[in-house]
This record gives C-alpha cells, structure tokens and sequence, in this order.
C-alpha cells in the first residue's frame, strides 16, 4: 500500500488553509476552511495557520482516510468539510486539548 507524503507548503488563501499531499507521483491538492477549523478544532478566535499546525496531524490523518476510501471532489482534490473531523467510523471525536499556560 502507498502512503501519502504531505509537503510543508499550507497557505491561507480566502477563508481556507491549502495544502499538497503527493502519492505516488501524484499530486493531490487539499483543503480545509475556516469554518472546520475554528468550529471543530479551535473556537471562533485565532490564526488559521496556526490552528492548522496545531491539527497537522489529525488533519493530515483524515486526509489519508479520504484517499483511501477515494473520496475525491470532482476536481481531484481533498476537502476537510464540516463534520468530517467530528465522526470516525460512527463514533464522536474530542478536539486536541490546548496544554501549556
């Protein structure tokens, strides 16, 4: 089995982070918006960049499971929609807790 290698190139482009998974020698552009990450990872506050690498890698694994089950958008790419990160094989997902003060 392949395993998606994501690059360190998110940016913030609109109201969503973007980002490059590769697979094989395919390039697979992500998303995910404003709206997932603040209302299911961070509250309605703070840096989207920052939410996004705080996440990297619960977002990262969601990414994966998506290519797996071949949940593309019509253009080839993969979106972290709403709810997406809440559920996983029917069971509720807590968000990371924040620790340090």
């Amino acid at each position: 089995m392949w395993v998606p290698v994501f690059t360190d190139d998110e940016r913030l482009e609109g109201a969503a982070v973007l980002f490059t998974c590769r697979l094989l020698d395919r390039r697979i552009p992500c998303r995910i918006g404003a709206d997932v990450l603040r209302s299911e990872l961070a509250g309605p506050d703070g840096d989207l960049l920052a939410i996004f690498a705080q996440n990297r890698e619960r977002i990262q694994d969601k990414i994966r499971h998506k290519i797996r089950m071949g949940r593309y958008e019509a253009d080839g790419s993969i979106e972290i929609k709403p709810g997406d990160l809440q559920t996983e094989g029917g069971a509720l997902l807590k968000p990371k807790q924040k620790t340090g003060s």
